[in-house]
């Protein structure tokens, strides 16, 4: 996760920021370094999943899709490979400040993330007309002669 030119490129500034206060939630929340690490991979997933796609995920899908990966981490499940990282009080907290912040944004997001703007290349060619060097002044004649 590459992030360069976030201060002056608006689109990275907007998924650091989007990282950010995701972190931001587990702090606040005293998640362990196992949450922590469990709640941002679901969230870049979640992202990712709306927004890198080769189409447009609705938010009603992106919601599901983000339903079934707190799921995955919240029932244990060791034939499956789930691990059991978020109780059911964690887990309402995770959809509340999700659906506050991530869906309550989620057209902004999508606005930024996935409108493709056209790029249209020109060729022009030029006749650029540039003026002879002028003799030096020492060689002019004097105006007095």
């Amino acid at each position: 996760m590459e992030m360069r030119h976030y201060g002056d490129n608006p689109r990275s500034g907007v998924l650091v920021d989007f990282y950010f206060y995701n972190l931001m939630f587990c702090e606040e929340n005293n998640f362990s370094y196992v949450k922590k690490s469990a709640f941002f991979t679901i969230m870049k997933e979640v992202f990712a999943h709306g927004f890198e796609g080769p189409s447009p995920v609705t938010p009603v899908e992106s919601l599901e899709f983000l339903k079934r990966s707190v799921l995955a981490h919240s029932v244990e499940a060791p034939a499956e490979g789930r691990a059991g990282v978020f109780t059911l009080p964690e887990v309402k907290l995770i959809v509340a400040f999700v659906g506050k912040t991530f869906y309550r944004n989620y057209s902004a997001y999508r606005l930024v993330f996935t409108t493709r703007r056209p790029v249209t290349k020109a060729t022009r060619h030029l006749c650029v007309e540039t003026p002879l060097v002028p003799a030096p002044l020492d060689l002019a004649d004097s105006a007095e002669d």
